[in-house]
């Protein structure tokens, strides 16, 4: 049984905008996100507070900004706002299967429909129907997993 495990670290830091673009230029000039990484948190780039906060938000934005090629890189670091948002998001969905998951089944059905409104139920709904697929698809483990322990 294919279960789906989400993971849910987006919600620590929404697109991170101004900090990716930051990420992203160290990159292109270096070409190394292990060097990105040792002069953000040695250079606090990203004017964190402590130590740890910018470790854990490098780590973040450059595991996003890894699932990017050298392209949409250059682009990100030289578009406009908006152009940057879209290939930070294009980079979210890629990262967050969740995310990816709610484009595809929310906004790109609303769009469809030409309801170009979001609400919080629309996401609650969401939300809920992958939780209740998860359950199913746990209890459902768990009982053929019993089954089979039961019967030889």
């Amino acid at each position: 049984m294919n279960t789906t495990h989400y993971k849910m670290s987006f919600t620590s830091g929404a697109l991170l905008c101004n900090d990716s673009i930051k990420i992203a230029e160290l990159f292109l000039i270096s070409g190394s996100w292990k060097d990105v990484k040792t002069k953000a948190v040695n250079d606090n780039i990203l004017q964190s507070r402590t130590i740890n906060s910018s470790k854990r938000l490098s780590t973040e934005i450059s595991s996003r900004l890894k699932l990017l090629n050298k392209n949409e890189l250059q682009v990100l670091s030289n578009a406009t706002s908006k152009e940057q948002a879209l290939i930070l998001w294009v980079a979210a969905c890629r990262k967050y299967r969740f995310i990816y998951e709610f484009a595809v089944e929310v906004i790109r059905e609303k769009f469809f429909k030409l309801q170009y409104e979001l609400t919080y139920s629309d996401y609650d709904s969401f939300f809920n129907s992958k939780a209740l697929c998860m359950m199913t698809n746990t209890i459902g483990h768990s009982i053929s997993f019993t089954m089979k322990f039961r019967n030889p």
